[in-house]
């Protein structure tokens, strides 16, 4: 018989098998004993007594007999069907392709599950790979366009700042001002959409271990460059000693400017306090920043990290410098790195957390 059996064939093998053992064990314990055994002290008297006894005596052992095999045979078929079903488990759930394993199915109905599984995992992963290509050109796309617009842009920042120089009467001079301003918030956008198209590519020359003195001191630098005079800043380490974390550097240091300009940005205070702190739970290196007199709404807490996402219940001048680009590229910063970032509202003030495996 082949070896690859349907459900009901393994039944009717289990079935066979069964019978077949009962009638070997019923002559080898039964049929066998008794035949070579002499039966003496049996009268007329006591005749139908032991023949009663006999019978109840012979029909409980071959019951016994008989529900021992088909307990056993039960067991094992029971316990065969169970094995085969944790190896279409692993195989299929936890994509465990092991040959070894794949040999050992002899059902045929979850061995068609099996397949029928990673037939549709095949296609889930092509439909996913082919929405990742599709998204990275299209990023590749907005970048591209980002920096051609650019150029334009510059010219007509460059010409509106030039006759801004120049003595130019009436409201035209206002114009100007606004044509500068205008330019210098699209040459913002384009710049911050610039930096999210990037974190969507698979450049791993990027990458590099770097110890954590050699960052905090680096975030120190960069974080008082664009902060000088704007805001308190409170540097805070509570890692036990120094560790190696392994990210993109630029990407990295470009979100953390990100928060700190945000902070800085959406304050209600001229002067705030920025508190910046690092620590380390459990393999899991935490960068939190804080920043007083400011608050997240309930809509941001829900919906941060979407791209181009803007807060209906944010302030005409925030919404002015809020291009809903920012928090969406400090989210997939976090993700590229095996993290993530978490808001909240914490002691009077606005609490953004990056948290990134070491």
């Amino acid at each position: 018989m082949d070896r690859y059996l349907t459900f009901n064939q393994m039944i009717k093998q289990t079935y066979f098998k069964i019978l077949r053992q009962f009638l070997i064990n019923l002559f080898l314990f039964y049929l066998l004993p008794m035949s070579l055994t002499a039966f003496t002290n049996i009268t007329e008297k006591n005749a139908g007594a032991f023949t009663i006894y006999f019978s109840t005596a012979s029909w409980i052992y071959i019951s016994l007999i008989l529900l021992f095999i088909i307990t056993k045979n039960m067991r094992d078929l029971l316990e065969k069907i169970k094995q085969e079903t944790i190896i279409v488990y692993n195989q299929s759930i936890l994509g465990d392709t092991n040959e070894n394993d794949s040999a050992k199915l002899t059902l045929i109905e979850l061995i068609e599950t099996r397949q029928k599984i990673q037939e549709m995992q095949s296609t889930i992963k092509k439909i996913i790979q082919s929405e990742k290509q599709q998204k990275q050109e299209l990023m590749f796309q907005v970048s591209a366009a980002a920096h051609d617009l650019k150029t334009p842009l510059t010219v007509i920042q460059g010409n509106a700042q030039f006759l801004q120089s120049m003595y130019i009467p009436g409201n035209i001079g206002q114009c100007l001002e606004d044509i500068d301003l205008a330019s210098q918030q699209l040459n913002l956008y384009f710049n911050q959409l610039i930096n999210y198209s990037k974190t969507f590519y698979n450049d791993t020359s990027n990458w590099e271990s770097l110890s954590s003195d050699y960052l905090f001191e680096l975030f120190e630098q960069e974080i008082k460059l664009i902060t000088d005079k704007k805001a308190d800043i409170q540097f805070s380490n509570n890692l036990p000693a120094s560790i190696y974390l392994t990210l993109n550097l630029n990407l990295f240091l470009r979100a953390i400017l990100n928060i700190v300009n945000n902070a800085i940005d959406h304050s209600q205070s001229s002067y705030p306090t920025i508190k910046i702190n690092y620590k380390l739970i459990d393999n899991q290196f935490y960068i939190s920043i804080w920043n007083s007199d400011s608050s997240f709404t309930e809509n941001l807490l829900e919906k941060y990290g979407l791209l181009f996402y803007q807060d209906k219940q944010a302030t005409d001048s925030e919404k002015r410098s809020n291009f809903g680009i920012g928090l969406a590229f400090v989210k997939r910063v976090a993700k590229i790195h095996g993290g993530q970032v978490n808001l909240s509202n914490f002691d009077n003030g606005a609490l953004v957390t990056i948290c990134i495996p070491i």
